[in-house]
């Protein structure tokens, strides 16, 4: 199924530039949600101290050749290896 790119109004189309505003907040809600399900985990093992270097950070819970030094030694410190 193809979904529009923006959602339907009752008084008249959206403009590209509000489309493009429209998408970019359901990524930015999207982010948060991902971000906050991370803290719970963190939490849930008992790795709450690991958030600050890892939460809403590129490639802070997943695999990626772009982390920074602060968020490679926190997964090298406590995170399972599978998850580096």
């Amino acid at each position: 199924m193809t979904w529009p790119r923006c959602p339907a109004v009752a008084v008249e189309p959206l403009t590209d530039a509000d489309c493009d505003t429209h998408e970019a907040r359901q990524t930015r809600i999207l982010a948060e949600l991902h971000d906050d399900i991370d803290r719970e985990v963190l939490a849930a093992y008992g790795w709450s101290d690991l958030a600050p270097a890892l939460v809403g950070r590129p490639g802070g819970t997943m695999p990626s050749p772009h982390k920074a030094p602060d968020q490679e030694a926190a997964q090298e410190t406590q995170l399972p290896a599978s998850w580096t």
